[in-house]
């Protein structure tokens, strides 16, 4: 079985005009396995190392600007099988 964290602190809602990245800070970070990215539950990108500091533009997995409204996840799995798991609700549009 694998222990789940997640973020209880409520969320709102982001606006995004254009593209933009998202900046996701991991730690402790010497046990980590993947960081995973997702749009609405479908994989954007898959990260294989274990650094502290993780960027991504927001896009779809085809690489074309998202527009609407969204959910945004990021996954982290360790070697224990211990998942953190945090999402932010965004409405992007691009120009």
């Amino acid at each position: 079985s694998s222990d789940v964290c997640s973020s209880d602190l409520p969320r709102g809602t982001t606006f995004i005009l254009g593209r933009a990245n998202l900046n996701v800070d991991v730690i402790p970070n010497n046990d980590i396995v993947d960081v995973i990215f997702s749009i609405d539950g479908n994989i954007q990108d898959w990260r294989y190392d274990n650094a502290s500091h993780y960027e991504w533009t927001i896009h779809d997995a085809l690489n074309l600007p998202l527009i609407g409204r969204h959910i945004v996840e990021v996954y982290v799995y360790t070697p224990s099988e211990k998942v953190a798991s945090d999402e932010i609700n965004i409405i992007i549009y691009t120009m």
